[in-house]
């Protein structure tokens, strides 16, 4: 039997993380993550199972936002600085985060929400295997932060939440249609069902000078995020690849 034609990456990955030789077969269309059960994301080996979106080389990006925006708050912060990651996943932008800002940690505090229990149980094993017990890394299943006290008061809100539109599903990839979650892909109709209810939500749980970080769609340009303007400042951020990729947002 034929067997697939494997990328350079993908004979890497199976290479490094595969402790016996795979043969993988013409029909299979799993992404070697799932195969390996690791994703390599940063600098990190991270587990992954098909109840959580693999991490993807752009959101590499939203952490390097995200850093450079906590790393603004805490050369400012009297006390500590209060973090969320919304729709968690495998834990890849929490766990980088905090590995990342490991001498900091005792000025930070760090909630990872997602609605999934089974996402949140690989987020955990993530965390612990990279970071061991953190006390100042909270996890919370929840509907974005629908569950969250609502004393929580945040000074950055991370989340790439689903954005890829309902009618874009079908054409996507097979080893992204028919092994990753859909319930970590689908945006609604227009990419923006969950990015819109966070946005409505997050001036609850938002200081004043706190902004929120988005991975959006490149389809969510300024105009189709219209109706957000009257409340938020948005700026608006390229990938790599120079699509509109990242948003920061924060309350006019």
């Amino acid at each position: 039997m034929s067997t697939r034609v494997l990328s350079p990456r993908e004979q890497t990955h199976l290479a490094r993380y595969s402790p016996i030789p795979v043969r993988v077969s013409p029909t299979d269309t799993r992404p070697v993550e799932h195969i390996t059960g690791v994703a390599e994301f940063r600098d990190l080996a991270l587990q992954v199972t098909k109840d959580a979106l693999i991490p993807r080389i752009e959101t590499e990006e939203l952490v390097e936002l995200a850093l450079a925006e906590i790393n603004k708050k805490l050369s400012i912060a009297i006390d500590f600085v209060s973090i969320a990651e919304v729709g968690t996943g495998s834990g890849a932008i929490a766990v980088s985060v905090l590995h990342k800002l490991v001498a900091e940690i005792d000025r930070i505090k760090f909630l990872a929400t997602d609605i999934s229990p089974h996402a949140l149980a690989i987020a955990k094993r993530n965390a612990y295997q990279v970071l061991g017990l953190l006390p100042q890394l909270s996890f919370l299943q929840s509907d974005l932060l629908n569950k969250a006290k609502p004393t929580l008061q945040l000074d950055v809100i991370i989340a790439n939440l689903p954005y890829i539109p309902s009618g874009k599903l079908k054409s996507l990839d097979p080893s992204v249609r028919d092994h990753e979650p859909h319930l970590a892909l689908d945006g609604g109709d227009d990419g923006l069902k969950l990015i819109s209810q966070l946005l409505k939500q997050a001036p609850d749980h938002l200081q004043p000078d706190g902004v929120v970080l988005l991975e959006v769609d490149e389809s969510h340009t300024k105009e189709a995020m219209s109706e957000f303007l009257s409340d938020w400042n948005l700026e608006f951020i390229t990938d790599q690849f120079k699509r509109n990729r990242f948003i920061r947002a924060s309350l006019r």
